[in-house]
């Protein structure tokens, strides 16, 4: 099931899942009635310590205001675990059972959702990390009984692990390129001194939907396509609150800024949809409603630093992308079928799909990619013979 499925749903489908959320509800609560879970208090301690360091030292070198949200980057992480070292990050940090979970096992799917916090509240954060830490333990004792089961040898569960498994090694290397971009004061000043000399950037205007998590964007899209508007969507459900009370506009801004959303807009038509995109907030549905060439800076540039850098940042980390994936084609001599591309029918419908569990839950169908084809331009360049 997914977007585009039947707007009406059948009496028979309500009771179906009326009865599949009853035996869900049973099955959790006799499966963990009698589970017994220790955590290690001076592992966690620690832990939680050098995760709050981290916090605040991003907050403090990006100039994060109060009240805006400050993210736990992979670099991060690679950065707690080395203060932590590898004895404390094999030990023993949660007992379940005859088989102990290590902080390191904890810390690999504590990496895979987004962490950020809008404040350094100590408390606050020590909270959010317990509530993940009980998370693990249910998933831990559920794969566990998977395993039990036997599940990991169905030829479809095989079939999704691997899509994953390159999924979350795929986003894990885009991290690590984008982390490991430098970009030099004198980098910095010779592109201030373009932009004030008169050197244009695009700049693009969108109405905004940003959700926190996957059934936030779900409810925001069934209710899109009911035809509620999406500036009204954005006032009830955004999370950025910045642009809340402006219905999801922000107002016009390089495509340079925001990531993968000014990429993407910058190449969309005025009036056109995306999305939704997984960003490090969560997940953006946006529509492009204007488009310019302006961005002359007239600040000073001691003002404007900040934000150039990450512009240059984005600017490198994009033909990074490109360069590697036309080395990583030819490398393994990929081929595209044309006929195939061209018979396939392509819509505007904005769409997601959704894998409902066996006993209530969904998540996604199928990872949610960010959209990576200005590669084959140059690829194809290369492989064709100059006259």
């Amino acid at each position: 099931l997914g977007q585009g499925a039947a707007d009406q749903v059948r009496p028979g489908e309500i009771a179906r899942k009326t009865i599949t959320d009853s035996v869900y509800k049973q099955f959790y609560e006799d499966f963990f009635a009698d589970v017994n879970a220790e955590t290690n208090g001076v592992i966690f301690n620690q832990f939680a310590a050098e995760v709050i360091k981290s916090l605040s030292g991003r907050k403090q070198n990006e100039n994060i205001p109060d009240g805006k949200e400050i993210y736990l980057k992979p670099d991060d992480l690679y950065g707690v675990e080395s203060v932590i070292g590898d004895k404390t990050l094999n030990a023993s940090f949660i007992k379940l059972d005859d088989k102990p979970a290590t902080l390191k096992e904890f810390i690999q799917y504590f990496a895979f959702e987004s962490f950020s916090v809008d404040t350094i509240d100590n408390n606050m954060i020590r909270g959010k990390l317990n509530n993940r830490v009980n998370k693990f333990i249910e998933h831990k004792l559920l794969s566990r009984e998977g395993y039990r089961r036997g599940l990991q040898y169905s030829p479809e569960i095989q079939i999704q692990m691997n899509m994953w498994r390159s999924y979350y090694l795929s986003d894990a290397l885009r991290n690590e390129m984008l982390e490991n971009i430098k970009i030099t004061d004198d980098e910095m000043l010779n592109y201030y001194k373009r932009m004030k000399e008169g050197e244009t950037v695009t700049e693009v205007k969108i109405i905004e939907v940003l959700t926190g998590d996957l059934d936030t964007m779900y409810t925001v899209m069934e209710k899109f396509k009911e035809g509620m508007d999406l500036g009204e969507l954005a006032s009830k459900y955004s999370i950025r609150k910045e642009v809340k009370l402006n219905k999801g506009e922000l107002g016009f801004f390089p495509v340079t800024d925001y990531g993968e959303i000014g990429r993407i807009a910058g190449g969309m038509d005025i009036g056109d949809f995306y999305g939704p995109l997984k960003v490090p907030e969560g997940y953006s549905l946006f529509k492009l409603i204007d488009k310019r060439n302006e961005g002359k800076i007239i600040s000073d540039f001691n003002n404007v630093k900040d934000k150039i850098k990450m512009q240059l940042k984005y600017q490198k980390f994009s033909k990074l992308i490109i360069d590697k994936t036309v080395e990583l084609a030819n490398k393994y001599s990929v081929e595209i079928n044309d006929d195939l591309l061209d018979s396939l029918e392509v819509t505007n419908t904005t769409s997601v799909f959704y894998r409902y569990l066996g006993f209530g839950g969904r998540l996604l169908a199928v990872p949610m990619t960010i959209p990576n084809y200005n590669w084959v331009k140059p690829w194809l360049e290369q492989k064709t013979p100059a006259p």
